[in-house]
């Protein structure tokens, strides 16, 4: 599935991006460079 919604994301037990980015938890995406990180942590209250 395609998702663009932070808040589904968010719940997700594992993301995958496609491109160059990361496989993992939401926490560990946002911890990652990819593009979808900086999105990721901002909604997740995390900060860099």
């Amino acid at each position: 599935m395609i998702e663009h919604y932070f808040e589904i994301m968010a719940e997700a037990d594992c993301l995958i991006e496609i491109g160059p980015g990361a496989v993992g938890t939401p926490e560990e995406v946002s911890a990652g460079e990819s593009p979808t990180g900086p999105y990721l942590r901002g909604h997740l209250g995390i900060e860099a």
